[in-house]
């Protein structure tokens, strides 16, 4: 059975919803976030997948009855969200899930119908989907197997999340072609077809795409590291040329 990895937080206040608390309590932040949160997962639960559930360490326990039934809740593991979203993929592909796609719960009105698209997206081999967000991230993330280069050396919370996450995609689709080719038995001429000039060529191609889609990603982090008011023009490249070029490298 495929299974749906929730990120979520105990419900506790001046834990959650903190930007909100300029017009809300923390009492009633808290009370909002608690509603998004039990909404989420009945939504979730309905959609015939295994939910696993993982909670944000904390002392607190979630409300009675917040959790409905066959919603399995674990521990989220690791420093910082890059590593404990790998730990759950690990746990949750280790558990015999074949198709894995981890969310939030902080869009009450995602329709069920974007997360029964993401699922079968991922019925091709070596696949991964996101889910862009307008603040250039992702809402969602999917995988049918386990990609450690898309959470190597990620920086979130700014605007080229998503470009990067994709680029980091199209990194280990080169180095499994590269692998690949280089174990063809198949020989022409005396040559495995990994050795011929046209074949390594494009490779470098797909290799000088990936570098310079991640040289105008790094660019803008930095850019918006440094103070700069406004990235939207570097965000932009960054975005164009990432997305284009993760795809074109998925493609062939």
């Amino acid at each position: 059975m495929d299974a749906l990895i929730v990120f979520a937080k105990p419900p506790e206040p001046g834990a959650v919803k903190t930007r909100l608390t300029a017009l809300l309590t923390a009492e009633e932040a808290a009370a909002l976030y608690a509603a998004f949160l039990q909404d989420a997962l009945h939504q979730y639960a309905a959609l015939g997948v295994a939910v696993r559930l993982y909670l944000a360490p904390s002392g607190a326990a979630l409300p009675s009855g917040m959790v409905p039934p066959g919603v399995s809740v674990h521990r989220q593991q690791g420093d910082g969200l890059g590593a404990r979203m790998q730990h759950a993929f690990v746990e949750t592909f280790a558990a015999g899930h074949p198709r894995a796609v981890v969310i939030g719960t902080d869009h009450p009105t995602l329709p069920s119908a974007f997360i029964r698209q993401a699922f079968a997206a991922l019925a091709e081999p070596l696949a991964v989907c996101l889910g862009p967000s307008d603040d250039g991230g992702y809402y969602l993330l999917g995988m049918n197997d386990f990609f450690p280069q898309l959470f190597e050396g990620m920086a979130y919370s700014h605007g080229a999340v998503f470009e990067q996450t994709s680029v980091g995609y199209a990194g280990r689709v080169v180095d499994l072609n590269h692998g690949r080719l280089g174990r063809i038995a198949r020989r022409q001429f005396g040559k495995s077809l990994g050795e011929y000039q046209l074949v390594q060529t494009r490779l470098a191609e797909m290799l000088t795409e990936l570098v310079a889609a991640r040289l105008l990603v790094y660019r803008a982090a930095w850019e918006a590291d440094r103070g700069k008011p406004r990235v939207t023009v570097e965000s932009a490249m960054a975005k164009a040329f990432a997305t284009e070029a993760a795809q074109r490298i998925v493609d062939e």
